[in-house]
């Protein structure tokens, strides 16, 4: 039997560390670790997931810098694979284009806190196409003033390629494409219906766009065919979520809560149903006059927990009540009243009476 007592440091390194340090070729950092100026680069590791995580964090970019200087800086990152890029205060007007070779991996790219930034690249080159590919998760917060075309211009660059796995480095799930988008905290980014996203929209897993700009939203999700979790929250400017498509059999949670929306019109709610859970707690506007939901042959259970802690706003005998069981009680008097010529016993007298 092998003893790891007679082998030499070198043997033992490649047997038992050195897997883990370079999961191929040449994961993590650069030496030494400062070398681009404003950024430094760690490679630790993990102890909630057991696996060693490298990331470059860039907070001190030089104010003064040109985008040819900061181009040539970044590219000492060329033929390196790491799991987060953090970019914060970034101090120019635009990201350079076309920075990274096909072998560089960046799994997670974050722009945080940089309300300088307007473009992500030039106007023919993006700061993402040549690891698009291999990003899984692209989160920018606290930009508010990236101008309105470029969220075309990114999804364009992530759907145009990138990085060709060879075998020799770790490429990440199914191709390495785009799983999360998050866009948070960006006041002017108003859509109205995510085409601008189409082209990655098939990867996408979550897609969250809390604390924009956004005022009414119709989005078609057909092909976001891989949508688990949507998120447009805390965005207290949104009154309208039109639902005209049914939405991706994957998608179970959709985060409304801290909106302006006092209701749904019937294809909306009919759309909703077939969500588990749709959070729109926080809105003190909810119309409970509940006339245009069409709710007679829903499952009552599974509509009272989908819109679990959603309270009324409006009429004012009902502030606060339960936004499910309301709604449902007047469709219901509503439906055998069209159908029968009466109103069978109701609910809502307890709770006007309450």
């Amino acid at each position: 039997m092998l003893s790891l007592i007679k082998l030499s440091p070198i043997v033992l390194c490649l047997l038992l560390v050195c897997p883990l340090l370079v999961q191929s070729g040449r994961y993590g950092c650069f030496t030494p670790i400062n070398a681009i100026p404003g950024c430094v680069c760690a490679s630790i590791f993990s102890t909630v997931d057991f696996t060693y995580k490298t990331t470059l964090t860039c907070s001190g970019i030089p104010p003064a810098i040109t985008i040819v200087q900061l181009k040539e800086n970044l590219n000492k990152l060329n033929g390196y694979d790491i799991d987060d890029l953090i970019i914060n205060n970034f101090p120019l007007s635009s990201l350079p284009g076309d920075v990274f070779d096909e072998k560089t991996i960046i799994r997670r790219i974050i722009i945080n806190n940089s309300p300088k930034l307007e473009a992500f690249g030039s106007k023919d080159n993006s700061f993402f196409s040549k690891i698009a590919t291999n990003v899984e998760s692209i989160i920018i917060a606290n930009s508010p003033n990236i101008q309105r075309e470029q969220w075309l211009k990114l999804s364009e660059a992530l759907a145009g390629g990138g990085g060709v796995d060879d075998g020799t480095r770790k490429s990440t799930r199914a191709g390495g494409r785009l799983r999360d988008l998050v866009i948070y905290k960006n006041i002017n980014f108003d859509v109205d219906n995510l085409a601008d996203f189409e082209k990655v929209a098939p990867t996408i897993e979550r897609l969250i766009l809390k604390g924009t700009g956004i005022t009414k939203i119709t989005p078609d999700l057909t092909s976001f065919s891989a949508l688990r979790y949507l998120d447009i929250s805390e965005t207290p400017n949104l009154k309208t979520f039109e639902l005209k498509v049914e939405l991706p059999v994957t998608l179970h949670t959709i985060n409304l809560k801290g909106t302006s929306i006092a209701y749904f019109e019937k294809d909306s709610h009919k759309n909703l149903g077939k969500a588990l859970f749709v959070d729109i707690t926080g809105s003190n506007k909810l119309d409970c006059n509940c006339d245009k939901i069409g709710t007679e042959n829903i499952n009552v259970e599974a509509f009272i927990k989908r819109f679990d802690g959603a309270k009324c706003g409006i009429p004012s005998q009902l502030v606060n009540q339960p936004y499910g069981t309301i709604c449902l009680e007047k469709n219901r008097q509503s439906f055998y009243t069209k159908q029968l010529g009466y109103k069978p016993l109701s609910m809502l007298a307890k709770f006007i009476n309450n």
